[in-house]
């Protein structure tokens, strides 16, 4: 437990287990994103939105507003490379490559067991939806989006929400970083 917030820390390896469970639900799930061909983009842009300022609100809780500020900035450069995104225009690629400076950021807020799990949730959300844009066209993110459907990453912006706020209801201490 942290002197100052009386939060008891994850160990390393702790965390280290949390991201591959994690992980593991990406792949037993593959891709799990169902995206339909007319909104992907925008379904795409409006979580990546959701989840960026989620990860946000979670770094300024933990007082880490530096890098709260880093993932709005990195959140929106990656909305809009998303919604920027052309087929053979290579744009896909800027928005993958913002899209894991996010990921990045979301990768150094510090890690307590009291946010531990939306903190996984977040770095598997967003390594999915790097998984679809690495499919390259808006047919073959359709289909990637369809291709294996079960409990695991958030679909959208909506059942991202869901999930983070069920967890937070959890735990009293996690109503400040619920999604309103």
């Amino acid at each position: 437990m942290t002197a100052d917030k009386m939060t008891p820390q994850l160990t390393r390896r702790d965390f280290s287990k949390h991201t591959l469970m994690a992980a593991g639900a990406l792949t037993l799930s593959a891709v799990s994103l169902p995206l339909s061909s007319c909104a992907s983009q925008d379904t795409i842009a409006v979580l990546v939105a959701t989840l960026g300022s989620a990860g946000a609100s979670v770094a300024t809780a933990l007082g880490a507003t530096a890098l709260a500020e880093s993932i709005r900035t990195g959140t929106a450069a990656a909305v809009t490379a998303v919604k920027n995104w052309k087929a053979g225009t290579g744009t896909a690629q800027m928005a993958v490559q913002l899209l894991n400076v996010l990921l990045a950021n979301l990768r150094l807020i510090p890690v307590s067991s009291l946010y531990a799990t939306l903190i996984a949730l977040a770095i598997s959300t967003a390594v999915n939806i790097i998984t679809i844009l690495n499919a390259g066209t808006p047919a073959a993110m359709s289909a990637a989006g369809q291709a294996a459907i079960t409990g695991g990453t958030p679909q959208d912006a909506a059942h991202f929400k869901a999930r983070w706020n069920g967890i937070c209801a959890t735990n009293s201490q996690l109503a400040p970083v619920a999604i309103r």
